[in-house]
């Protein structure tokens, strides 16, 4: 399951899922966070799946592929059109070229090792962690975001999940 760096936040500001306003009703809507949360919840329902599926030979993984050199942000807002100006001739020493982003969802996918550690995340290693000491990635590594840790709130999102589209 495809997650992103973006989850982690920062020391200050942990993105975190909000169950009871899944369609900010009740919370100002930015676009950013939205993005965070979703992340979480990729790295949350991971883990849930993984317990779901114990002993039956599935594995999940949530994977953060590293900052792949794509038109990420493009077509974006004027906010993210002037990031990406700005960062464009930085890219290339700060990227990943398509084929070292794939290495990560590589090792989930073709690994011996990845199997035992059903759920976990897994990360390239990403300038983009504001927790400097997680910038190195890992194949698994611990989120630093707690609440992508939470596994109580991971089985109540995947509950709603499933009673929102009809399963439950």
């Amino acid at each position: 399951i495809v997650s992103s760096v973006v989850h982690a936040g920062s020391k200050t500001n942990r993105y975190d899922v909000h169950p009871e306003d899944l369609n900010y009703n009740t919370r100002p809507f930015k676009n950013f966070a939205a993005y965070g949360e979703a992340k979480v919840a990729t790295v949350l329902y991971a883990m849930e799946l993984a317990k779901r599926l114990e002993g039956s030979g599935v594995t999940t993984a949530s994977v953060h592929p590293g900052w792949a050199r794509s038109n990420f942000g493009r077509g974006g807002g004027l906010l993210m059109r002037i990031l990406m100006a700005i960062m464009r001739p930085l890219t290339a020493s700060m990227t990943n070229s398509n084929e070292e982003s794939a290495q990560t969802t590589l090792h989930c996918l073709l690994s011996d090792d990845a199997p035992n550690h059903s759920g976990a995340y897994f990360s390239q290693q990403s300038v983009l962690y504001r927790d400097k000491e997680c910038r190195k990635g890992g194949w698994p590594m611990t989120s630093p975001n707690p609440n992508a840790r939470d596994m109580e709130k991971a089985r109540k999102l995947v509950d709603l999940s499933y009673k929102l589209v009809g399963l439950k």
